[in-house]
Parts: C-alpha cells; structure tokens; sequence
C-alpha cells in the first residue's frame, strides 16, 4: 500500500445545497404540521413533528460527515499533496531555534515567537526529530554526510534534522557520524 498521498484517489466534493434544502423542507413540513393541526395533537401528528425534525438535523449534520470521513487529517492541515514548503518552513523553524539557543543574549521576542512557530507546526502534525548526540543503529533513517573520528555512529554534528508529517518522514536527518577511530595526539588520521 502506497501511503505517498499524491497517489491517493481524491475524494469526490459532495455539494451542501441539496442537504440544507431538504433540512429546510422538513422544518416547513414539521412547522405546518404543529400550525395547520388539531390541538392537542394526535400521537401520528406528534410522531411526524418529530420525524421532521430528526430529519431535518440529520440532513445538515451530513454533508459536514461526508467531508471529515476518510480524513485523519486535522481539518486545519495542509491539504496539498506536496508537504516540501512545510517541511521547508519546520526546517527553518528549526534552524531559528539552534541559533536562539547559542545565544543566550537573544531578544526574549524572538525566543517566544521561535517556540511559538515550532508550537504551531506541531500542532499541523508537522514533527522535528534531532538526532543529536544520539547512537544511530542500523533502522535509523539518516543520510550520513561524513564520518569523523569519533565514538561509533554516535552522530557528532547535525546538519538538518529528521522532519515527518502526520508519522512520514518527509526529510531525512542530515549527520556527520563517528566512524569508531580516533587517533592518538599527535598522530596524523589516516584516511
């Protein structure tokens, strides 16, 4: 199963009109039933009022069902199926966040509307996975721009980061990885 949603059928557009028409008929029929009938009113009268209106919620409650069905999405999620300027924007939401935390100094503006913009992509779903730091094993899903000397896939510097949208990873992480020899002072790497 391919979860790539640009090869996703799209959904066909259920047009509202139809179903705020017949919510409106019904209320009208319900109205001239209570209006237009005997009092008090018999239990098939009642029972048609209610019908009418049971009818009449259904029918605009169901067009806004029909388009959140199918859908895991959020409904303020980008819908287009090209996630690159959102991963593009978490990158440098991302890139903003590193250089505010090397300077301690930075405007307290800047480092709140920083955290607010990585808050606000969170909340479409969009994820920042750093590898920092951390022992890469053999499922992690890195591009490994170069290996140093240093610990053994332990991920020394972090070019980008790992970015994944809704759980898909749209951007691997970019690292320089430890390659397990580190030489002696005063000795020359061999390469």
């Amino acid at each position: 199963m391919n979860a790539d949603p640009s090869h996703a059928r799209a959904q066909p557009v259920l047009p509202k009109w139809p179903f705020y028409l017949l919510d409106a008929l019904l209320l009208l029929a319900a109205a001239a039933l209570v209006t237009t009938g005997t009092r008090p009113l018999g239990a098939g009268s009642a029972l048609l009022v209610v019908t009418c209106g049971l009818g009449g919620a259904l029918a605009s409650i169901l067009p806004h069902w029909f388009d959140l069905a199918g859908t895991d999405a959020p409904a303020c999620a980008p819908t287009g199926s090209d996630p690159a300027p959102l991963a593009e924007l978490a990158l440098l939401a991302w890139r903003i966040r590193q250089r505010v935390d090397q300077a301690p100094d930075t405007h307290r503006s800047i480092v709140r509307n920083a955290h607010r913009l990585l808050d606000v992509l969170k909340s479409l779903g969009v994820e920042i996975i750093s590898y920092a730091g951390r022992k890469l094993d053999a499922g992690s899903r890195v591009q490994i721009l170069e290996a140093v000397p240093g610990e053994e896939n332990r991920v020394l510097e972090e070019s980008e980061p790992e970015i994944q949208i809704h759980g898909r990873i749209v951007r691997q992480a970019l690292v320089t990885v430890g390659r397990g020899h580190v030489p002696p002072a005063g000795e020359p790497e061999q390469t």
